[in-house]
């Protein structure tokens, strides 16, 4: 079950990174990432809910940065690339790396 996660897990991530245009800002993003992760510091809830948990964590930290000034951009080209670096750091934390 958790292979057939993972593997799921990674497709999503692989098509997400995929279909995001390159003016997605690398700050932009990596902000969203890390108010995601700061916002959910409990990664087993985080990780195991997998899109349902996930897409809804990352939506709100785009928003509240989006709110606050503090990225700018496409917030749905930013999501995106957030959600596959979140996606990636659940593969790895639910594959015990």
């Amino acid at each position: 079950m958790i292979l057939k996660t993972l593997s799921a897990m990674a497709v999503g991530a692989a098509l997400a990174v995929s279909v995001v245009p390159a003016s997605a800002a690398d700050g932009d993003v990596e902000k969203v990432v890390e108010k995601t992760m700061a916002d959910n510091p409990d990664m087993k809830a985080l990780c195991g809910g997998r899109e349902a948990s996930i897409r809804p964590a990352l939506t709100k930290a785009t928003v509240a940065l989006m709110t606050s000034g503090a990225i700018s951009g496409d917030p749905q080209a930013i999501g995106e690339a957030a959600g596959g670096q979140v996606t990636q750091r659940c593969i790895k934390f639910l594959s015990g790396g």
